[in-house]
């Protein structure tokens, strides 16, 4: 083709970045009373769910994707553990355990 060009113009691609899992440890403190004998142990994440406190529910982001996936989606709970599995490579047991 011979001739001047006459503009031109632009095209995107838009993509979703990396999905890496994060792993947040949580140190639960425990002992045992000198009095009577029973253990004790600190607060867990779920004890601070609905309490008003201002803190996050106890639900993780990979918990409310699986939620999302099999109420929005209909995955069962096996093909969503997969997809977790084959693009995080984060192993979860297929159980519904969502509503916990």
């Amino acid at each position: 083709m011979q001739g001047a060009l006459d503009g031109k113009e632009s095209q995107f691609q838009i993509d979703l970045p990396d999905i890496r899992p994060r792993t947040t440890e949580f140190v639960l403190h425990y002992g045992e009373c000198t009095v009577c004998g029973q253990r004790a142990m600190g607060a867990t994440l779920a004890d601070f769910a609905g309490s008003g406190s201002g803190r996050r529910s106890d639900r993780s982001r990979v918990v409310s994707l699986a939620t999302y996936l099999n109420k929005t989606g209909g995955l069962s709970y096996g093909k969503i553990g997969a997809l977790l599995e084959q693009l995080m490579g984060l192993r979860v047991l297929a159980r519904p355990c969502a509503g916990r």
